[in-house]
Order: C-alpha cells, then structure tokens, then sequence
C-alpha cells in the first residue's frame, strides 16, 4: 500500500519558480489550476 498521494507534476517555469510550482501542484490536486506567474506574485 502506498502513502503517498497523486500529486500532478508541474515544471517550473522560470528560475525562481520553485514555490509557485509546488503550489500549483497541490492546487491541481484538489482540482484548482491557477497559472505559476499568478502565483509567483500573490
């Protein structure tokens, strides 16, 4: 049995989008899509 969830892969767009890949990962998860540059500036 795995413990690890189904995150979707997401690349990182620019250098220095290491965050906002990770959040849109888990955001995709629960079905949510917001684009890396959104979220790089929130």
């Amino acid at each position: 049995m795995s413990n690890s969830l189904p995150i979707p892969h997401r690349p990182q767009l620019a250098d220095g989008y290491c965050l906002p890949a990770c959040v849109q990962m888990v955001l995709a998860y629960w079905g949510i899509e917001r684009d890396q540059a959104e979220l790089a500036v929130q």
